[in-house]
């Protein structure tokens, strides 16, 4: 009978101990669905920024080709144009500007990705390799939170496991 109580105790003991790293998993597991769905908000509002600014700096290399072609002979119509590429440049800076911004604000939100929303800040030139990051960055999660399910699968059967071996004691 003692030797029950024992067994009994040890399996108390064990369940508690998958009970507890159940419940750490579990929040790891949420954290890092959390992270990713916040990845996919900002890739998606990058990939956004990204066709605005391709925009602009397509529109920006075209006038810049328009006026090399009808220079000779159109300085004021070059005058105004550049103005134009100008305000363009303005309108994407303020833009970058805002990316910049929500970025911080994602980086309080979400400290644990500082290092990739950096990236993203010193890569604003290179915004397709940026995404190419992002999209790395999504996989490692996606495997950290299949892992982490993977776990917590373990750890609920472990948990049956014990609670029957309980019963049967």
């Amino acid at each position: 009978e003692r030797e029950a109580r024992e067994r009994e105790e040890a399996l108390k003991e064990e369940g508690l101990v998958l009970g507890g790293r159940l419940s750490e998993a579990s929040g790891a597991l949420y954290e890092a669905q959390s992270q990713l769905e916040a990845l996919k908000s900002v890739k998606a509002d990058m990939e956004v920024k990204l066709r605005v600014l391709e925009g602009d700096l397509q529109s920006l290399r075209m006038s810049k080709e328009r006026l090399a072609e009808d220079y000779e002979g159109q300085v004021s119509s070059v005058r105004r144009q550049l103005n134009e590429c100008q305000t363009d440049l303005e309108s994407c800076r303020g833009e970058v500007r805002e990316c910049r911004q929500e970025v911080e604000v994602w980086k309080e939100k979400h400290g644990g990705c500082e290092s990739k929303v950096k990236a993203l800040l010193t890569e604003t030139k290179k915004l397709l390799a940026s995404l190419a990051e992002e999209e790395r960055t999504q996989e490692v999660l996606t495997n950290h939170a299949k892992q982490l399910q993977a776990r917590i699968t373990e750890d609920e059967a472990s948990l049956k496991l014990a609670e029957q071996e309980r019963r049967k004691a």
